[in-house]
């Protein structure tokens, strides 16, 4: 059994004390937001009719995308990683904005189907263009 030293115990956490306060600060942006947008539209005398479909896009950008940084950490530090998640972001940006924009209401099924199957096509694109960059190691899926 490895035995630890009193500096190992100890400095072992933060990184874990840094990720809960991370994801304190970006609970209380949510909400923030949610706060600020609900003023926002009772100062401008509006209807509580919240932008459903934007939201469900928001959070499912956030969570494909943000799973997909979490599963691809050990390449942060690489460019073409880089490149390939804005490229991704930029084209899904694009066209959820040129889908959604065509319809009043959107299911939160079709929406979650949708980003279901995009996290599978990032993963993958990701994966051949760490694979394909000139000068980098060979990307498998046990890598990630």
């Amino acid at each position: 059994m490895a035995v630890m030293s009193k500096s190992a115990k100890s400095s072992a956490w933060l990184p874990r004390v840094v990720d809960l306060l991370l994801y304190i600060l970006i609970a209380i942006a949510v909400i923030a937001s949610v706060f600020a947008y609900a003023v926002y539209q009772a100062k401008a005398g509006q209807h509580a009719r919240l932008p459903l479909k934007w939201m469900a896009f928001g959070g499912l950008t956030l969570v494909v995308f943000g799973y997909t940084l979490r599963d691809y950490r050990g390449f942060w530090g690489r460019r073409p990683f880089w490149v390939a998640v804005g490229v991704s972001l930029l084209v899904h940006l694009a066209l959820g904005l040129v889908v959604l924009r065509q319809f009043d209401k959107v299911p939160l099924v079709l929406l979650a189907m949708a980003a279901s199957m995009e996290a599978v096509l990032l993963g993958n694109a990701i994966s051949a263009v760490l694979r394909r960059w000139p000068g980098d190691a060979h990307v498998d899926a046990s890598d990630r």
